[in-house]
C-alpha cells in the first residue's frame, strides 16, 4: 500500500513474507514519510539492525534508492566496482576503518590506467571517497545501522592540484587553425569564443533563440539550464546554419558540403580527431585536446572583464565560483611574474644606477 495521509500525519503499510507491517512515520511531508517507509523496509528486510549488514547489502540497497537516478548513474556504477574491486564486501558495515578506504586509496593510486598513467587525485576522490563515503551514511540514516565507524573523510581526500591553465597567443591560435579542414575551423572558433565543453557545441537545433540571442546548453543537476548569450554575428550566422541544416534534413548546425554539394554532419568525434592532428602540427604542445580551447575562452574573458570572475562563471556555467577562480590564480600568477621580473631587474646588483630608488 506504501503511505497515506491521515489527518496531518503520513502512515506506512506494507508486506514481508506474509507479515503486514503498518504504523505511522510521524511525518508531514510525503517525501519524509517514503524515506522512512523505505528504511522500514530495508530494516525487516534485514531482520532488525542488530543482523550483520555487510557492505555488499548497504551498496546494494544505497544503489536502489539514490544510485541509479543520479545522471551520472553509469559512471557511479563503474566507480563502485572499483571499490568493490580494492575493499571487501563482506565486511560488516560496523567493522570498516578508515584503514580500509586509506588502503584502496593507495592500491588505487599504484595502478595504471588504460591511459597508460597512475589515476589523478581527483579520479581516485571521485571512484572511493565519493562512493564509500554516502554508502556509509546510508548504512546509518536509512538502514538504521548503529555503532558506525566515525571516519574522517577529510583527512582521507586527496589533495587536487591547481589545474594548469591553457591558453593559446594569437599565433598558436592561427597555427592550429590553419591545420584544421576548412569546414572544421567555425567550430574552432566557436568553441574559443564561447568555452562550451566538448559536446556542448552540438546542441539541438531547437535550443537556438534566434530573436534573444542565446543557445541553452545542457540541463544542470538544479534543474535551470545552462545558457550562453551569442554576439549578432553569430546568431545571423546560426540562423543561416539552422535553415540549410533544417533544408537537409540535419540535427547540428555544423556541417560541410561533400563532392556531389550534399550535406554531412560534423560529429564531435571527427572534430576532436581533427584538432588533435591540428594542434600536433601546428607543434603547439602546452595545449592538448579540445578542452583546452575552454581554458583558452575563459582566460580571455576574465582579461576583458577585468576580472569578473561573477561573468565568467555565468559564461561557463560553472555551479561553483571556485572552479572559477583557477582562471584567477592564472591572471595573479601573471602578474607575480611580470612585476617578479621587473623587480629583478631593478635590483641593486642588476641596476646600473644604485643611487637613486623608484
Amino acid at each position: 500500500m506504501g503511505v497515506y495521509r491521515r489527518g496531518r500525519i503520513y502512515h506506512y503499510e506494507f508486506q514481508h513474507q506474509g507479515i503486514r507491517y503498518r504504523g505511522s512515520t510521524h511525518a508531514h511531508t510525503e517525501k519524509a514519510a517514503r524515506e522512512f517507509e523505505a528504511r522500514e523496509r530495508d530494516r525487516v528486510a534485514l531482520g532488525g539492525a542488530t543482523q550483520k549488514v555487510t557492505l555488499m547489502t548497504a551498496a546494494a540497497s544505497w544503489w536502489s534508492h539514490r544510485g541509479q537516478f543520479r545522471k551520472d548513474a553509469r559512471e557511479l556504477g563503474l566507480s563502485v566496482e572499483v571499490c568493490r574491486r580494492l575493499i571487501n564486501f563482506n565486511l560488516d558495515v560496523r567493522d570498516v576503518r578508515a584503514a580500509h578506504i586509506a588502503d584502496a586509496v593507495a592500491r588505487r593510486r599504484g595502478e595504471i590506467t588504460m591511459y597508460g598513467r597512475p589515476p589523478s587525485n581527483a579520479t581516485v576522490n571521485r571512484e572511493i571517497i565519493n562512493v564509500m563515503r554516502p554508502i556509509l551514511r546510508h548504512a546509518a540514516k536509512i538502514l538504521d545501522v548503529r555503532g558506525m565507524p566515525d571516519i574522517d573523510w577529510g583527512e582521507l581526500t586527496l589533495t587536487k592540484p591547481r589545474p594548469r591553465v591553457r591558453e593559446l597567443s594569437d599565433s598558436e591560435a592561427a597555427a592550429i587553425r590553419s591545420f584544421l579542414p576548412r569546414h572544421h575551423r567555425r567550430l574552432f572558433d566557436f568553441y574559443r569564443t564561447y568555452g562550451c565543453r566538448m559536446k556542448e557545441a552540438f546542441f539541438p537545433l531547437d535550443r537556438i533563440n534566434i530573436e534573444g540571442r542565446s543557445i541553452a546548453l545542457r540541463e544542470r543537476k538544479g534543474g535551470d539550464w545552462h545558457t550562453i548569450f551569442i554576439s549578432q554575428e553569430w546568431a545571423d550566422e546560426m540562423a543561416a546554419r539552422i535553415g540549410r541544416a533544417r533544408a537537409a534534413g540535419l540535427d547540428t548546425v555544423w556541417f560541410y558540403e561533400d563532392r556531389s554539394g550534399e550535406l554531412r554532419p560534423i560529429r564531435w568525434r571527427g572534430f576532436q580527431s581533427a584538432s588533435a592532428a591540428a594542434i600536433r602540427k601546428a607543434g603547439v604542445r602546452h595545449v592538448r585536446s579540445v578542452h583546452d580551447y575552454r581554458h583558452d575562452a575563459a582566460m580571455k574573458a576574465l582579461r576583458r572583464s577585468k576580472g569578473n570572475l561573477r561573468a565568467v562563471q555565468k559564461g561557463l556555467g560553472h555551479e561553483n565560483i571556485a572552479t572559477t577562480t583557477i582562471y584567477a590564480h592564472a591572471v595573479e600568477d601573471d602578474v607575480r611574474q611580470a612585476f617578479g621580473s621587473e623587480i629583478e631587474d631593478k635590483s641593486p646588483q642588476n641596476s646600473r644606477n644604485t643611487g637613486t630608488e623608484d
